[in-house]
């Protein structure tokens, strides 16, 4: 059975510091209607960044697989290439994304508490 997949689900996956983590946590829970959906709002555009990241650097991984000869490319090259981060995204979120990009995550989260 597939977890859902939930605001406080991201949350946990995302590469934060488990204070900033309990920050944002109890913001959702304790805030008003208007924090709260600002909040969850927030972190789903961050989810959704982060995983047109890792469909990015796939993209770019199995385009330089064509050019070396070890692949062949496909009319469904993108859709095939969405799927594979999908199944990889099911075993390990999170994972293929660099340090700038964790540290821009970091920063927009960051400015969500002040």
């Amino acid at each position: 059975m597939q977890q859902q997949l939930t605001t406080q689900s991201i949350l946990n996956q995302l590469p934060i510091s488990s204070e900033l983590r309990d920050k944002l946590l109890t913001r959702l829970e304790t805030g008003d209607d208007d924090t709260k959906f600002y909040l969850e709002r927030e972190i789903w555009d961050i989810y959704y960044s982060l995983e047109d990241m890792n469909i990015d650097a796939k993209i770019v991984e199995n385009l330089e697989k064509v050019k070396a000869g070890k692949a062949d490319i496909s009319p469904d090259f993108y859709k095939q290439t969405v799927k594979e981060v999908d199944d990889q995204s099911k075993k390990e979120k999170f994972q293929a994304i660099d340090t700038t990009q964790i540290e821009e995550v970091r920063s927009r989260l960051q400015k969500l508490m002040n």
